[in-house]
């Protein structure tokens, strides 16, 4: 599950990377490959209502998922983890976790977000209550963006036409950014690692 994760999350930073092209050429491919906010308020103009709600509500609801078997193999451990890793945040965490025993399918519907997901996992949220209360919460997100989107059509056309006409220079500057992102990222998470042991072995 943590390759298909890995593997889910790479699709979603070339669909980033790649997004003026691919909203240029094919709007569903992006939100296939990336289904976040901004990605799916641009190409909601560009498609129909019924194929966006599809392809976006799969990929979603696909991504929770994943969240929810990772969330799931490491259990109270996970939550442990949390608790050490996050000090200031364990009171919230132990009301979540709380709140999730009772209730979980309400929050997720309410809220179906990728680390809640994950939170159901953690709490073994039994899947036949996970999979229908985060596919209908995602259902109707996914149906209000759409709508917001269309709302907003007439500011993010003159957007997505202007991306259209620099769409080699614009996509290029976007993989540009998403690749400077993520080695900085990896730099600051080595350099991190390398304080941790130091401080073992000083200990």
């Amino acid at each position: 599950m943590v390759a298909a994760a890995a593997l889910l999350t790479g699709i979603g930073l070339c669909g980033i990377a790649f997004a003026p092209a691919l909203l240029t050429y094919s709007p569903l491919l992006l939100i296939g490959m990336s289904a976040i906010p901004r990605h799916l308020v641009l190409t909601a103009p560009l498609t129909d209502p019924a194929s966006f709600v599809v392809v976006a509500t799969l990929r979603r609801v696909i991504g929770c998922t994943l969240l929810y078997y990772i969330g799931d193999s490491f259990g109270e451990t996970g939550l442990e983890w949390l608790d050490r890793r996050y000090p200031k945040a364990r009171r919230a965490v132990k009301w979540l976790e709380r709140v999730f025993r009772r209730v979980g399918p309400l929050v997720l519907f309410v809220a179906p977000s990728q680390p809640l997901s994950a939170l159901a996992g953690n709490v073994r949220m039994p899947l036949w209550q996970f999979l229908p209360a985060v596919s209908c919460g995602q259902l109707i997100w996914v149906g209000l963006t759409y709508w917001l989107g269309d709302y907003l059509s007439e500011w993010t056309v003159p957007l997505i036409a202007w991306l259209s006409e620099n769409v080699v220079s614009t996509t290029l500057g976007c993989v540009v950014v998403v690749v400077a992102y993520q080695v900085a990222r990896r730099y600051r998470l080595r350099k991190r690692a390398e304080g941790a042991v130091q401080g073992v072995t000083e200990l």
